[in-house]
């Protein structure tokens, strides 16, 4: 099996993991590959499209949705692994991976022979002029102001308790925003909400579980709606819940699962991440993509 993993140095895949991650991949046999900072999604596509049969994405949020885009791009299907070396590593946990260099790369050399792979699905997005893909969650309302908290030396220091310190720094400076929207072709709907979370993957923020009953393999995705009537207690129980996954519990969360969502109206000010990065333009529509690739699981 010809495997390609791709890193970027300027990740958190840069330190000590990363290099012991380069020299177990070396050991294997597996090709190690850098990405650049502006066309990594062109690189990873050309790696697939030049006969590997395994391309992994070894690094933070940002090298896995390049690493994503660039595969569901490509003119040959290849299956497509996670090595988590970033700070939530929200996918790799969705997709059961180990969590430490070692382990994870014995699941991912192991996963054709034992028949760990899933067709997993993904998130179309349009925005701005845009279409892009992307595999875990699209986040918006406080998602944003938590990512202007963490800073890399905050993430570097605290690993995935840089989540928690960006999420307490933003409850005094909760906005509250009103969407319309539409759900699978359906009626107008209009929520006022703190998070608008349209999430694919179970977590997001390094294990915060905003919807427990998501699968990377249904073919529908999981609408995630926190209100703004809630108080600051009220939030915070919430993210104890999502904590332990029972978030449902909780009175300020609404939860719909659906295939399309359409964005009708919204706020200049609310902004959206995808995986973790910032969207170019607004956002204005979502439909799952069922099966778009063939990706590894760590656990049968």
């Amino acid at each position: 099996m010809k495997v390609a993993l791709l890193m970027n140095e300027e990740a958190g895949s840069a330190g000590a993991q990363g290099e012991l991650a380069r020299e177990r991949a070396r050991q294997l046999g597996w090709n190690v590959h850098l990405l650049g900072r502006e066309q990594g999604s062109a690189q990873a596509r050309a790696v697939a499209e030049s006969g590997y049969d395994l391309v992994v994405a070894g690094g933070g949020d940002g090298t896995i949705r390049e690493v994503v885009q660039g595969l569901a791009g490509a003119s040959r299907r290849v299956t497509f692994g996670v090595l988590p070396l970033g700070t939530g590593n929200d996918l790799a946990r969705a997709l059961r991976m180990p969590l430490e260099v070692e382990p994870a790369i014995v699941a991912l050399a192991s996963a054709q022979q034992e028949g760990r792979i899933i067709a997993m699905d993904l998130l179309e997005l349009t925005h701005g002029q845009t279409k892009s893909v992307c595999a875990n969650s699209v986040n918006g309302g406080i998602a944003s102001l938590i990512r202007e908290q963490m800073s890399p030396e905050l993430k570097a220091k605290l690993g995935p308790l840089a989540f928690v310190w960006g999420a307490l720094g933003s409850l005094t400076r909760i906005t509250r925003w009103t969407v319309r929207y539409r759900v699978d072709g359906g009626p107008n709907r209009e929520s006022t909400v703190v998070a608008f979370i349209v999430a694919n993957g179970g977590s997001v923020g390094g294990g915060a579980q905003v919807a427990p009953v998501a699968r990377l393999d249904d073919g529908i995705f999981d609408l995630v709606l926190v209100h703004a009537d809630a108080s600051v207690t009220e939030l915070t129980i919430a993210a104890i819940q999502a904590k332990f996954g029972d978030i449902f519990k909780s009175d300020c969360v609404d939860h719909i699962r659906c295939r399309e969502l359409e964005i009708v109206e919204q706020p200049a000010d609310l902004e959206f991440t995808a995986d973790g990065e910032a969207l170019d333009g607004p956002l204005q529509a979502i439909r799952i993509l069922p099966g778009a690739l063939h990706a590894v699981v760590g656990e049968s």
